[in-house]
């Protein structure tokens, strides 16, 4: 009776640290998007005068929309809520988060009288209000289709396991890690840096190009596998530790911040469901804060340098050196310069980003038709691989996107992010944003019910690392709308096979009965 009460009390005990946990963790979300608001009713008043201009109020109106449409679905949609384990990476959750701030807030720097901040394509400050409604459209439709789904199969709970769950072997980890590793030095030798890289030099092997690119997006899926690891005590630290420093490596070389950032993501996730405190959780997120602003400088600095032709982008000792010289030129410049041009690279981008999207709308269809909606309906068929069908449609559209919106010459290199909101309205319309969107919300209802929340509780907490592999590569709401959905099949079959290839080995475990405790250092994700 006295082990039995003493099991409750500390299942009792852990429910309240969870819940104060995510308690605090609101709390610093409410607070951070409060100040974020108060920021730009202060710029408002500052920049654009008091009242504003009716372009700037509809754009206020339809952002405390959003909010509204933000608080309800998070409120009433998310599956992590009812629970008391709000989950920051169930996908609803995150895209409208990271529209929230990304899209709807840097919006505002467009009614400036500063002109950095004006795409040259946007003739009226009216036209970014009138682009915000496809993310009123979209965000309704992606928590309509979430919701739906969990509403028609509601969840229940299953069955414990116990007696086989699948864990990683180190060294067939390491051996894929480094065969990812070779493949990325084997691109650079032969297509040069991925920022300016020149896939034609892959002649007719470049049929296989985008399957390259999941090997090496692979890191994806080891990176949360050795984690899990490391932070459940079974490896040691050292395996995750020269993981990310070889990491950051790369990232820096290739002229891109993003791929780092995600690693990180997906690093603050394990922690989210290995049962680290918020604490913890919050760790990672202030060194990736940390290294944003110390590397973006310097990583534009260096995509300058590139660009000259001061630095062989197909050789690993020149590119070395000209990162070195790319934060001479940054951070060794003082300061001042450095700080701006991390702020034009924040601001500014994200601000014509939002703006994007009012171009869009404006020009399609009355100046532009519409791509057309054989390109969603496609989108199973994107499945088949180049190499057994060579005429396939491109899935990259954003050079034709900048020269048939944005004004670019037709010989341009540049690739412009249209969201997946403009995608779907620049292939069907209105009706398109909240239907595709509507089964992004079903797409996402079933990665987040089977890869995690049975997962969890059947407490096989290394199918998680699926999932966190998956959600990273969703992520960006800057990608297009087909290129998400047709990734997420091709990643779903390449990692699944992945995923099971490294966890080779079934040791058995005991039943309940035999053993109710679990040892924290063993499972602490089994907590839940």
């Amino acid at each position: 009776m006295q082990v039995v009460e003493g099991l409750a009390a500390s299942a009792s005990l852990r429910r309240e640290r969870r819940r104060s946990d995510h308690r605090l963790l609101l709390w610093i979300a409410a607070l951070a998007f409060g100040c974020a608001v108060l920021t730009v009713a202060a710029l408002v008043a500052i920049e654009y005068g008091w009242p504003p201009s009716s372009a700037v109020r509809s754009y206020v109106t339809l952002s405390l929309l959003l909010l509204l449409i933000a608080a309800v679905g998070i409120a009433s949609g998310a599956a992590s809520r009812p629970r008391e384990r709000f989950d920051l990476f169930e996908l609803p959750v995150w895209y409208t988060l990271w529209t929230l701030f990304s899209l709807v807030l840097f919006g505002l720097f467009g009614f400036s009288d500063d002109p950095k901040y004006w795409l040259p394509a946007l003739a009226s400050s009216d036209w970014i209000a009138d682009g915000l409604w496809l993310v009123v459209l979209g965000l309704a439709g992606l928590w309509c289709g979430y919701r739906l789904l969990w509403f028609l199969f509601p969840f229940r709970p299953v069955a414990r396991l116990a007696a086989a769950i699948r864990e990683p072997s180190a060294t067939l980890v390491w051996v894929w890690y480094g065969l990812t590793l070779v493949e990325r030095v084997w691109r650079i030798r032969t297509l040069g840096t991925a920022f300016g890289a020149d896939v034609s030099s892959l002649g007719d092997a470049s049929v296989f190009n985008q399957w390259s690119i999941y090997v090496e997006e692979s890191v994806r899926l080891v990176l949360p596998i050795v984690a899990l690891q490391v932070f459940r005590g079974r490896w040691p630290a050292r395996h995750l530790v020269w993981m990310l420093i070889v990491e950051l490596l790369f990232t820096l070389l290739t002229g891109f911040i993003k791929p780092f950032m995600w690693l990180t993501i997906a690093l603050v996730a394990v922690l989210w469901y290995a049962g680290y405190g918020v604490r913890a959780r919050l760790l990672p997120l202030f060194v990736l804060l940390a290294l944003s602003v110390i590397g973006i400088p310097i990583v534009e600095q260096y995509r300058v340098l590139i660009g000259s032709g001061a630095i062989d982008g197909r050789s690993i000792v020149s590119m070395a050196g000209g990162l070195f010289a790319a934060l001479e030129s940054s951070w060794g410049q003082g300061i001042g310069p450095a700080w701006e041009v991390l702020a034009d690279k924040i601001g500014v981008r994200q601000a014509r980003v939002a703006q994007i999207l009012g171009v869009i709308v404006y020009l399609t269809p009355d100046f532009i038709p519409h791509w057309g909606v054989d390109r969603l309906l496609a989108i199973p068929f994107y499945l088949v691989p180049r190499a057994l069908w060579p005429d396939k449609p491109s899935l990259s559209d954003g050079v034709l996107f900048s020269v048939q919106y944005l004004n670019a010459p037709s010989d341009t290199n540049t690739s412009s992010a249209f969201t997946m909101y403009g995608d779907l309205y620049l292939a069907a319309g209105w009706t398109a944003v909240f239907v595709g969107m509507f089964a992004l919300g079903i797409v996402c209802a079933l990665l987040y019910r089977f890869l995690k929340v049975e997962a969890m509780q059947r407490g096989d907490l290394s199918l998680t690392a699926l999932y966190i592999a998956l959600a990273v590569s969703m992520a960006d709401i800057e990608s297009s709308y087909i290129g998400l959905m047709t990734g997420l099949m091709q990643r779903l079959v390449l990692f699944g096979a992945l995923f099971w290839a490294l966890h080779p080995r079934v040791p058995r475990r005991p039943a309940p009965a035999a053993n109710h405790v679990l040892r924290r250092a063993e499972s602490p994700g089994l907590r839940r």
